[in-house]
């Protein structure tokens, strides 16, 4: 029923928030059990639907910039999630929120700021 609800949406929003560098379990459950989103074909997988178009992949790190890429902690999680979306042939657009240890009111506007203009110029 939801893989049906995603094969007729424009675009997909995934979210998980950083897990040990990699997404939480039940993100992870929802991917290896959203196999039938997709037929193999000779030339490997494809997705059944024509739609979507676009996805958007969200997560959050404690860590803060720039540990949170050199030790890789938000990338392993998003590149995750797009390891299960490529097959899609969509365009992604990806949002990371990293240094999420305090959310003082500057630290949340700038976050906010990020995340309008990502689904403004989607």
């Amino acid at each position: 029923m939801m893989l049906d609800k995603m094969g007729q949406s424009d675009i997909i929003v995934f979210a998980s928030p950083t897990y040990v560098s990699n997404v939480t379990s039940v993100a992870k459950a929802f991917m290896d059990r959203s196999i039938r989103f997709f037929e193999m074909t000779k030339l490997g997988l494809k997705c059944r639907y024509d739609k979507p178009s676009k996805v958007i992949l969200i997560t959050s790190c404690g860590a803060p910039f720039p540990f949170s890429h050199i030790f890789g902690f938000a990338t392993g999680c998003i590149r995750a999630m797009k390891v299960f979306f490529k097959y899609m042939n969509v365009k992604i657009k990806t949002f990371t929120a990293t240094g999420m240890t305090c959310f003082d009111k500057e630290s949340c506007k700038k976050i906010f700021k990020k995340a309008y203009n990502l689904g403004k110029n989607i």
